[in-house]
């Protein structure tokens, strides 16, 4: 629906309810463990961090 909003005119589309979707997966996060990470990287993660609590689990 975010990325649909931006297109004109909203007419030409439709959203479908579909049995099984949306479909949810697991993500993983990677990195060296002997490399320290960039400022940006480190605020990544505590991002990453804090989204996760505020998600419903996965059934």
């Amino acid at each position: 629906r975010h990325a649909l909003a931006l297109e004109e005119p909203m007419s030409r589309f439709a959203i479908l309810d579909v049995v099984g979707f949306p479909i949810k997966r697991y993500w993983y996060v990677a990195y060296p463990s002997g490399k320290q990470l960039s400022v940006v990287a480190q605020a990544f993660l505590e991002f990453l961090g804090k989204a996760r609590e505020s998600l419903p689990p996965l059934a």
